[in-house]
Protein backbone atom coordinates (compact mmCIF):
# COMPACT_ATOMS: atom_id res chain seq x y z
CA UNK A 1 0.00 0.00 0.00
CA UNK A 2 1.83 3.22 -1.11
CA UNK A 3 -0.92 5.98 0.60
CA UNK A 4 0.50 7.54 3.07
CA UNK A 5 -3.01 6.89 5.12
CA UNK A 6 -4.29 3.71 4.17
CA UNK A 7 -1.10 1.55 6.29
CA UNK A 8 -1.71 3.09 9.37
CA UNK A 9 -5.65 3.22 8.74
CA UNK A 10 -5.59 -0.50 8.67
CA UNK A 11 -2.89 -0.64 11.33
CA UNK A 12 -5.65 0.72 13.74
CA UNK A 13 -8.48 -1.43 12.81
CA UNK A 14 -5.94 -4.53 13.42
CA UNK A 15 -5.50 -3.23 17.17
CA UNK A 16 -8.92 -1.81 17.38
CA UNK A 17 -11.59 -3.82 15.55
CA UNK A 18 -10.93 -6.32 13.69
CA UNK A 19 -7.15 -8.55 14.14
CA UNK A 20 -8.00 -10.34 11.20
CA UNK A 21 -8.51 -7.73 8.76
CA UNK A 22 -6.10 -7.37 6.08
CA UNK A 23 -4.88 -5.07 3.33
CA UNK A 24 -3.75 -4.52 -0.19
CA UNK A 25 -2.72 -7.63 -1.87
CA UNK A 26 -3.43 -9.77 1.22
CA UNK A 27 -7.31 -9.07 0.44
CA UNK A 28 -7.27 -11.46 -2.37
CA UNK A 29 -6.28 -14.75 -0.04
CA UNK A 30 -9.37 -14.18 2.19
CA UNK A 31 -11.36 -16.25 0.47
CA UNK A 32 -14.03 -13.62 -1.34
CA UNK A 33 -16.00 -14.47 -4.37
CA UNK A 34 -13.48 -13.34 -7.15
CA UNK A 35 -16.09 -11.45 -9.23
CA UNK A 36 -15.81 -8.72 -6.05
CA UNK A 37 -12.35 -7.90 -7.55
CA UNK A 38 -13.52 -7.84 -11.43
CA UNK A 39 -14.68 -4.65 -12.95
CA UNK A 40 -15.40 -6.03 -16.66
CA UNK A 41 -19.38 -5.79 -17.03
CA UNK A 42 -19.65 -9.17 -18.32
CA UNK A 43 -18.36 -11.12 -15.99
CA UNK A 44 -21.22 -10.61 -14.12
CA UNK A 45 -24.90 -12.33 -14.48
CA UNK A 46 -27.98 -9.84 -14.74
CA UNK A 47 -28.96 -7.06 -13.35
CA UNK A 48 -25.22 -6.55 -12.07
CA UNK A 49 -23.71 -7.08 -15.54
CA UNK A 50 -26.25 -4.18 -16.60
CA UNK A 51 -25.35 -1.46 -13.85
CA UNK A 52 -21.96 -1.83 -14.41
CA UNK A 53 -21.93 -1.49 -18.16
CA UNK A 54 -24.33 1.78 -16.93
CA UNK A 55 -21.62 3.45 -15.56
CA UNK A 56 -18.86 2.21 -17.64
CA UNK A 57 -20.61 3.83 -20.81
CA UNK A 58 -21.51 6.51 -19.10
CA UNK A 59 -17.87 7.62 -18.00
CA UNK A 60 -16.23 6.53 -21.08
CA UNK A 61 -18.89 8.77 -23.40
CA UNK A 62 -17.85 11.80 -20.62
CA UNK A 63 -13.97 11.13 -21.56
CA UNK A 64 -14.56 11.03 -25.34
CA UNK A 65 -17.18 13.86 -25.21
CA UNK A 66 -13.74 16.12 -23.96
CA UNK A 67 -11.96 14.45 -26.37
CA UNK A 68 -9.58 12.87 -23.55
CA UNK A 69 -10.17 9.08 -24.88
CA UNK A 70 -10.05 8.01 -28.46
CA UNK A 71 -12.92 6.55 -30.00
CA UNK A 72 -11.52 2.73 -29.96
CA UNK A 73 -9.25 2.95 -26.18
CA UNK A 74 -10.65 1.27 -23.92
CA UNK A 75 -11.77 3.55 -20.71
CA UNK A 76 -9.53 0.86 -18.55
CA UNK A 77 -6.38 -0.73 -18.89
CA UNK A 78 -7.04 -3.52 -16.57
CA UNK A 79 -10.23 -4.81 -15.15
CA UNK A 80 -8.48 -6.75 -11.73
CA UNK A 81 -9.93 -4.24 -8.96
CA UNK A 82 -7.37 -3.71 -6.18
CA UNK A 83 -8.76 -2.69 -2.11
CA UNK A 84 -7.50 -0.96 0.64
CA UNK A 85 -8.85 -2.73 4.00
CA UNK A 86 -10.83 -6.13 3.81
CA UNK A 87 -12.63 -7.02 7.25
CA UNK A 88 -14.12 -10.21 7.92
CA UNK A 89 -15.21 -9.45 11.72
CA UNK A 90 -17.60 -6.17 9.14
CA UNK A 91 -17.19 -8.17 6.60
CA UNK A 92 -17.05 -5.00 4.40
CA UNK A 93 -14.27 -3.25 2.37
CA UNK A 94 -13.08 0.15 3.74
CA UNK A 95 -11.25 2.33 1.46
CA UNK A 96 -9.27 5.19 2.06
CA UNK A 97 -9.92 8.30 -0.14
CA UNK A 98 -7.44 10.47 -0.79
CA UNK A 99 -7.32 13.90 -2.99
CA UNK A 100 -6.80 11.84 -6.27
CA UNK A 101 -10.56 10.32 -5.48
CA UNK A 102 -12.36 13.52 -5.53
CA UNK A 103 -12.45 14.61 -9.50
CA UNK A 104 -15.72 16.27 -10.70
CA UNK A 105 -17.15 12.55 -12.14
CA UNK A 106 -16.68 11.02 -9.01
CA UNK A 107 -18.06 13.65 -6.86
CA UNK A 108 -20.79 13.49 -9.44
CA UNK A 109 -21.15 10.09 -9.27
CA UNK A 110 -21.34 10.32 -5.45
CA UNK A 111 -24.04 12.61 -5.25
CA UNK A 112 -26.43 10.78 -7.78
CA UNK A 113 -25.74 7.51 -5.91
CA UNK A 114 -25.77 8.73 -2.29
CA UNK A 115 -29.11 6.81 -1.80
CA UNK A 116 -28.56 3.82 -3.24
CA UNK A 117 -28.70 0.58 -0.80
CA UNK A 118 -24.93 -0.14 -2.60
CA UNK A 119 -23.87 3.47 -1.81
CA UNK A 120 -20.45 3.91 0.05
CA UNK A 121 -20.35 4.86 3.64
CA UNK A 122 -19.05 8.55 4.69
CA UNK A 123 -18.62 10.11 7.66
CA UNK A 124 -21.28 12.77 8.06
CA UNK A 125 -18.36 15.34 8.33
CA UNK A 126 -17.28 14.98 4.72
CA UNK A 127 -20.86 15.31 3.19
CA UNK A 128 -21.00 18.68 5.58
CA UNK A 129 -17.88 19.73 5.30
CA UNK A 130 -15.47 18.48 2.86
CA UNK A 131 -17.52 17.62 -0.26
CA UNK A 132 -19.44 20.96 -0.72
CA UNK A 133 -15.20 22.40 -0.36
CA UNK A 134 -14.29 19.78 -3.39
CA UNK A 135 -16.78 20.83 -5.36
CA UNK A 136 -16.28 24.17 -5.70
CA UNK A 137 -12.27 22.66 -6.93
CA UNK A 138 -12.28 19.03 -8.17
CA UNK A 139 -9.19 17.25 -8.22
CA UNK A 140 -8.29 16.96 -11.57
CA UNK A 141 -5.48 13.86 -12.84
CA UNK A 142 -4.81 13.96 -16.41
CA UNK A 143 -2.22 11.60 -16.91
CA UNK A 144 -4.14 9.48 -18.78
CA UNK A 145 -6.36 12.19 -20.14
CA UNK A 146 -9.13 10.39 -19.38
CA UNK A 147 -7.85 8.97 -15.56
CA UNK A 148 -10.96 10.99 -13.77
CA UNK A 149 -13.67 9.42 -15.13
CA UNK A 150 -11.35 5.65 -15.43
CA UNK A 151 -10.89 6.35 -11.47
CA UNK A 152 -14.71 6.67 -11.08
CA UNK A 153 -15.12 4.10 -12.55
CA UNK A 154 -13.20 1.49 -10.67
CA UNK A 155 -14.42 3.61 -7.65
CA UNK A 156 -17.82 2.87 -8.04
CA UNK A 157 -17.21 -0.71 -8.76
CA UNK A 158 -15.52 -1.33 -5.74
CA UNK A 159 -18.70 -0.04 -3.66
CA UNK A 160 -21.43 -1.91 -6.00
CA UNK A 161 -19.70 -5.32 -6.59
CA UNK A 162 -19.17 -6.08 -2.64
CA UNK A 163 -22.72 -5.32 -1.90
CA UNK A 164 -24.02 -7.28 -5.23
CA UNK A 165 -21.83 -10.71 -3.83
CA UNK A 166 -22.78 -10.81 -0.49
CA UNK A 167 -20.90 -8.19 1.81
CA UNK A 168 -22.04 -5.31 3.77
CA UNK A 169 -21.52 -1.71 1.95
CA UNK A 170 -18.28 -0.32 1.42
CA UNK A 171 -17.01 2.57 4.24
CA UNK A 172 -14.96 5.27 3.07
CA UNK A 173 -12.40 7.20 4.99
CA UNK A 174 -11.65 10.48 3.42
CA UNK A 175 -7.90 12.26 4.49
CA UNK A 176 -9.57 15.13 5.18
CA UNK A 177 -11.65 13.91 8.09
CA UNK A 178 -8.58 11.31 9.00
CA UNK A 179 -6.12 14.87 9.40
CA UNK A 180 -8.80 16.67 11.30
CA UNK A 181 -10.16 13.32 13.90
CA UNK A 182 -6.20 11.87 13.90
CA UNK A 183 -5.09 7.85 13.77
CA UNK A 184 -6.34 6.92 17.16
CA UNK A 185 -9.75 7.44 16.41
CA UNK A 186 -10.03 5.88 13.11
CA UNK A 187 -11.92 2.79 15.27
CA UNK A 188 -15.05 5.21 16.33
CA UNK A 189 -15.32 6.73 13.35
CA UNK A 190 -15.68 3.44 11.54
CA UNK A 191 -17.71 2.41 14.30
CA UNK A 192 -20.08 6.04 14.14
CA UNK A 193 -20.19 5.11 10.24
CA UNK A 194 -21.69 1.69 10.71
CA UNK A 195 -24.03 3.22 13.49
CA UNK A 196 -25.24 5.61 10.66
CA UNK A 197 -25.93 3.07 8.02
CA UNK A 198 -29.08 1.88 10.58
Amino acid sequence: MSSRWEKQVLERVIAVLDPDAVGGREIRLAGLDPRVFDSLPDSHAEPTASACREVYDLMRSAAQADRRLADKTPLVKSWILTADIYSPKLQRFIEVDETQHFSKPRLSRLLVNRAATWAPLYAPRFWDEEYPRLLKKPRRDLDPPHRDEARAYRDELRERLPVAYGLRRTIRLDEFTLAIIGLECVADLVLQIIDSEK
